[in-house]
């Protein structure tokens, strides 16, 4: 279940060693990374894996902009223009060239001391991430250091996004032209930011490639009228058809670094922030998004209760659930996730008669651990 992130990030690097980046992505005829202030991604599972979570937690960065068909030069579609035009076609060769130019040193921008323990793997409810240690260590270079291909800067969201980054930090950073004396002010900041969340089975490139579709159709179809940010939220879903109830498994936890970074962009980089969720990521977004304390319950508008104490603000204007792996009854009042507990403006449920995944497959999966328990099947 491993996997080679094809389409990572990068910027275009300034100077010589930019000229000399230029010329070999120009001997591969392919077109250098390039990132976008207005495409962002945040990722807690490791490089080159899909089912495990990584032992530093969710890291936010800014990827490649590189749209790259996954069916490569063999593609079928590549006769129609608008396909074409939006994809790159590459060969196998040209992609493993190209990710080891992208083999760099990433700077963690925030980060404050070495990580600590691992998230425990057993999931509570709700699920809590572990605090950062109590005794400071005396920081190493290493220990701002992290690969992810063709990404100069992240950052931590068990941390201050905002925080400056330390000296020893950037003294550390990789040589490449990429060095701003403030980083931090690319993060995304009082504007509007859709988080993408996917489903069961997703490698890095097409999670990477449906967000910035969806973001291509956006902008064509002129629905966005105001600027945004597309964020796309990765997560261990794996990649074998048996392992859905292990993916199932993980979304709890998940939920957990999503709601951290739901936070990060509300609270701390005062965003607005829009949630949408595909398949079993819909589970994944329900966790993040559900109130467990009944006394700062946050509902619609439409819903809000005739009630003296206020209601927390949601932390999401606008909830989007497509092809939701959830049972029908999972929203209601005394579901898994009642939609009056959970923490935005609105919620909008898409599905298709069409959907024989989610129509025949879905059942079995979730009915698999009840029918050992000899319990009921969910509808």
């Amino acid at each position: 279940e491993d996997e080679l992130w094809i389409a990572e990030d990068g910027d275009g690097p300034e100077g010589a060693e930019g000229e000399a980046n230029q010329q070999q992505h120009d001997a591969l005829k392919l077109p250098p990374p390039v990132k976008s202030d207005s495409v962002w991604l945040c990722s807690c599972r490791p490089t080159g894996c899909m089912h495990r979570f990584s032992a530093k937690g969710a890291m936010l960065f800014r990827p490649d902009t590189r749209l790259f068909c996954p069916k490569g030069a063999r593609c079928k579609l590549r006769s129609r223009p608008e396909h074409e035009a939006l994809y790159i076609h590459a060969t196998r060769s040209q992609f493993a060239a190209d990710l080891k130019l992208g083999d760099i040193d990433t700077v963690v921008v925030n980060q404050e001391q070495p990580p600590g323990a691992r998230v425990p793997s057993t999931p509570s409810i709700p699920y809590q991430l572990p605090s950062k240690p109590s005794k400071p260590s005396k920081l190493k270079a290493i220990d701002f250091k992290m690969k992810i291909p063709f990404v100069d800067y992240a950052w931590r969201l068990d941390q201050p996004v905002s925080r400056p980054p330390p000296s020893n930090a950037l003294s550390n950073a990789p040589s490449t032209g990429l060095i701003e004396p403030s980083p931090s002010l690319r993060l995304p900041r009082s504007t509007k930011v859709i988080v993408y969340v996917h489903g069961f089975r997703q490698r890095f490139f097409q999670v990477h490639a449906n967000a910035l579709y969806i973001k291509h159709q956006l902008d064509i179809k002129g629905l966005a009228t105001d600027p945004y940010v597309m964020l796309p939220f990765i997560w261990p879903c794996h990649f074998t058809p048996g392992a859905y109830l292990r993916a199932r498994a993980k979304t709890s936890k998940a939920g957990a670094y999503l709601r951290q970074l739901l936070n990060t962009l509300r609270h701390e980089l005062n965003n607005e922030v829009y949630v949408i969720a595909h398949s079993l990521g819909s589970r994944v977004a329900a966790a993040a998004l559900l109130v467990h304390d009944t006394t700062q319950v946050s509902t619609t508008q439409a819903e809000q209760p005739q009630t003296e104490q206020p209601l927390v603000e949601p932390l999401v204007k606008g909830l989007v659930l497509e092809g939701a792996a959830l049972a029908a009854g999972a929203m209601h009042e005394n579901g898994e996730f009642p939609a009056s507990r959970l923490s935005t403006e609105s919620i909008l449920v898409l599905y298709s008669s069409h959907d024989s995944t989610l129509r025949d497959n879905f059942p079995l999966g979730e009915a698999w651990p009840t029918m050992k328990r000899g319990a009921p099947r969910p509808p």
